[in-house]
């Protein structure tokens, strides 16, 4: 079978056209919608070279006859025996219950969560946000759906993610001083005050969001420290200027991966209301275990069609997936309902989990 395809030069046209036709305003709708990247869309509109896979899912997508399209120079159209393999259908079959499953998990859980964390991101521009929970309760599974709630999130925004690991390695903060410089683009030895105002001047052309990984693996005392000479500045710095800065949002959110964050003896929080300053992180509901009554309004109300196995008996359904996932653990939950659709949860994670 064939590696690779691309689109004839005779029909770029058409298939640009049918981008379009599909209620896909942009390249970057079909590649969210496919869970590919943009470039792979550009690069099937253009007639280059795309993964064979990944040429058959957008053409199925779009409505396009492979065979008309194609550019059989790429390989022997006998090799790849576009219209009778049965390999070729059962692959376009399970990569589409793929995306329909992943869009039903994306409804399962972390209501309070994202619920607050939605008040938050549509009533203000400027903010930092806790997510926290025990080890395996899925909390860049949150992380990631939540950035899809940022308005403008996915088309004007850079995203600077942040391993704390490497401050708590190091005896000094300058460490994470270091990290977050060089991730923003500030000067090699720059200041926390000039990484704010590098920070702020960036979000005056778009959306910026802060990611920092590995928030439980940091001092107490160095997260203060950073509260107290990085956020707070950059918010003073962010807040001055909102007048005369687009509806940008300028986010950052705090990783704890452990739940021991809860037991710092920091200003966080809990609820937006009129007195809520910038400066003062927000922390969301602490993640906790499924519960059978979750579990089952998610089998019976799900928006997006589930598998006949899994909606059958709800209850019964329920309580196994309870029993096979250490009484409601979120990931081991997220594993094992793949397991029950006939999909690799650590396979499809590193897909869906981008960041």
């Amino acid at each position: 079978m064939g590696r690779s395809l691309k689109v004839s030069k005779q029909h770029i046209k058409k298939v640009k056209t049918a981008l379009a036709l599909n209620g896909y305003a942009r390249q970057q709708d079909l590649a969210e919608d496919l869970e590919i990247a943009r470039s792979t869309v550009n690069n099937f509109l253009n007639g280059k070279v795309v993964a064979y896979l990944t040429f058959l899912e957008i053409c199925q997508r779009l409505g396009l006859d492979v065979k008309e399209i194609a550019d059989f120079a790429v390989h022997d159209s006998d090799d790849l025996d576009i219209s009778s393999s049965d390999s070729y259908k059962q692959v376009c079959v399970n990569r589409l219950d793929s995306n329909q499953l992943h869009k039903a998990l994306l409804c399962l859980n972390y209501t309070k969560q994202e619920n607050l964390f939605r008040e938050f991101v549509e009533r203000h521009q400027i903010g930092a946000c806790l997510i926290h929970g025990e080890p395996e309760h899925g909390q860049r599974w949150l992380l990631n759906r939540l950035l899809g709630l940022v308005p403008n999130g996915r088309t004007e925004s850079v995203i600077y993610p942040l391993n704390l690991l490497v401050a708590t390695r190091s005896s000094s903060i300058d460490a994470l001083w270091r990290e977050l410089g060089k991730a923003v683009g500030a000067a090699r030895l720059a200041t926390c005050d000039e990484i704010a105002q590098k920070v702020g001047n960036l979000w005056k052309s778009q959306t910026v969001i802060l990611i920092f990984h590995n928030l439980d693996q940091l001092p107490e005392d160095y997260f203060n420290e950073f509260i107290c000479k990085f956020w707070q500045p950059l918010t003073s710095i962010a807040c001055s200027s909102q007048a005369n800065v687009r509806n940008y949002r300028l986010l950052a959110f705090l990783m704890d991966l452990s739940g021991c964050v809860d037991s710092w003896g920091i200003t966080w929080a809990e609820t937006i209301d009129l007195n809520w300053e910038p400066h003062t992180p927000l922390k969301l509901p602490k993640i906790t275990k499924l519960s059978h009554n979750e579990l089952s309004y998610w089998l019976e109300k799900s928006p997006h069609p589930l598998p006949e196995k899994l909606t059958a008996e709800i209850d019964k359904i329920a309580l196994d997936i309870l029993k096979n996932s250490d009484d409601g653990k979120p990931e081991a939950v997220l594993d094992y309902i793949c397991e029950l659709c006939d999909c690799n949860w650590y396979e499809w994670e590193r897909v869906w989990l981008k960041h």
